[in-house]
């Protein structure tokens, strides 16, 4: 006969961790997304939220550079995008719009209305959602799964906690069961109608706090004029990262990316920083270069060199630190 309180105590040893164990860094993926969680984009409507990911899923499928300056030398990734509330006509226009191409092999979008026809209902506030949704997953086995927007993927009460945390314990158990990262958009709560003004910080995203709560990461993307935008990072588990700066424009019936004026010469010092030390070892920097990518008068960027230089002692830029300067 089975003793079945053997069985449950012999399963619950799995539960229980070594303080000294060893497990790989967490990765991350486009710079800035963990691999093995969820983490939450909010803005306001119509910021751009879904243009920043069709960029990024662009970056990510050939690999390199990612979104201008968040990540350098990647490997090209797969992403998965489940579109709630843009359609797959729109998409599809918005990627033809772009100046930069994405490889289509690394790219699949799945529409969350198209799949409903074909049975597979994707309410994810209900398990069967949350399992229909991991059966899609495992068809094409991305490294980042984006959710565009969460409210179009739950029909509850966004606000009520026990709801919510139900939800992101099922993204969660995705995240870590694929190792994949995946992303939701969200939105921001309306402007005070009195002042008209907005904070952006955590507090502002709406829905419960568990939301925020129990997501890994969290950015507020906000416009800051006709063309310029920031994505701001609001929680993180893993240290304070950087707002990234951007713009987005029009030109010759195209869509660019391109660095942003922050306005602010310390974060673009921080930015040339970031580029500077993702090299590797047998790149040959200069100067002018520096300064025409990040915008930086050459007094800093010979500072900023000269700090690399002096980090990277008994290497070839060591000894070639004058061509740094060149």
């Amino acid at each position: 006969m089975i003793n079945e309180a053997a069985m449950i105590d012999e399963a619950a040893k799995g539960l229980f961790h070594r303080i000294d164990e060893k497990n790989p860094p967490t990765e991350f993926i486009g710079g800035i997304f963990p691999r093995k969680h969820v983490s939450i984009i909010a803005s306001k409507s119509g910021v751009g939220k879904t243009w920043y990911i069709l960029k990024l899923i662009t970056d990510l499928s050939n690999g390199g550079t990612i979104f201008i300056t968040q990540s350098y030398y990647e490997e090209p990734a797969k992403s998965l995008l489940f579109c709630g509330e843009t359609g797959i006509q729109l998409l599809t226009e918005r990627q033809e719009m772009m100046h930069d191409k994405a490889n289509p092999e690394k790219i699949a979008i799945v529409s969350k209305l198209e799949a409903a026809r074909n049975g597979y209902f994707l309410n994810l506030n209900k398990k069967e959602g949350a399992e229909t949704l991991s059966f899609l997953v495992k068809q094409f086995e991305p490294d980042l799964i984006i959710l565009d927007t969460l409210m179009s993927f739950r029909d509850d009460n966004e606000n009520e906690a026990k709801d919510t945390s139900m939800m992101i314990q099922r993204l969660q158990a995705l995240a870590e069961k694929t190792n994949t990262a995946i992303i939701a958009t969200h939105h921001l709560r309306k402007a005070d109608g009195k002042s008209g003004n907005q904070k952006f910080d955590q507090d502002e995203i709406i829905g419960s706090s568990a939301l925020v709560r129990l997501v890994g990461t969290a950015f507020i993307l906000s416009k800051t004029g006709l063309t310029n935008y920031v994505l701001k990072p609001v929680k993180t588990w893993w240290g304070n990262s950087e707002p990234i700066y951007y713009r987005m424009f029009e030109k010759n019936e195209e869509i660019f990316f391109e660095y942003g004026d922050s306005n602010d010469m310390t974060q673009k010092r921080m930015d040339a920083e970031k580029f500077i030390f993702s090299q590797p070892a047998d790149t040959k920097l200069t100067a002018r270069l520096i300064m025409d990518m990040f915008g930086l008068p050459k007094a800093t960027v010979y500072r900023i060199l000269d700090k690399f230089a002096e980090k990277v002692e008994g290497t070839t830029y060591y000894h070639r630190k004058r061509d740094l300067f060149s």
